[in-house]
């Protein structure tokens, strides 16, 4: 049964920061090189308004699964958006989809400014259809990502420190 739950992150990068970071190509290689070996960057949008909207493919190879587990070679399509909003923060939402119907993640995300660079809100929730191990599977991916989320946050501060991504902020 999918239970959502709520991440919290702070970061020394300010929204705009990692606005620019977030439409930045290389950003995305660096960040997929990073986290998540076997993944994709398909396509980078970025829109007149700011709207940024990242799609990747993800091999799912690092998974331990109990037996009986589901076919060994899958895919996730990941598809991740943000807009700007009022001047000050961005809303973003993102998606995992696993083909066939084993499962999804999805998120919605805020991104708000603090006096010391930013905060991430994000709420997620993970379904995993799989039958017998699907609430394994699930509480897996919950505890990756409770994990993995902070990581990618940090990862993104010390991107922009070395990278300074140009900043074009739409209001």
């Amino acid at each position: 049964m999918p239970c959502p739950f709520e991440i919290t992150v702070e970061s020394s990068a300010g929204v705009e920061q990692v606005h620019a970071a977030f439409g930045d190509r290389n950003y995305w290689r660096d960040r997929l090189a990073a986290f998540a070996g076997g993944a994709t960057l398909d396509d980078l949008t970025v829109g007149a308004d700011g709207a940024i909207t990242v799609v990747t493919t993800h091999e799912l190879r690092h998974i331990p699964m109990p037996d009986p587990s589901p076919p060994t070679h899958l895919t996730m399509a990941h598809t991740e958006s943000w807009q700007p909003t009022d001047g000050r923060r961005m809303r973003g939402t993102a998606e995992f989809l696993v083909p066939e119907g084993y499962g999804t993640c999805r998120a919605t995300t805020v991104l708000t400014p603090t006096q010391r660079g930013s905060r991430l809100t994000s709420t997620v929730t993970v379904e995993v259809t799989l039958p017998v191990i699907g609430g394994f599977v699930e509480r897996y991916l919950r505890g990756q990502l409770a994990e993995q989320l902070p990581d990618v946050h940090r990862f993104t501060a010390a991107w922009i420190a070395e990278h300074r991504p140009r900043i074009t902020w739409v209001q």
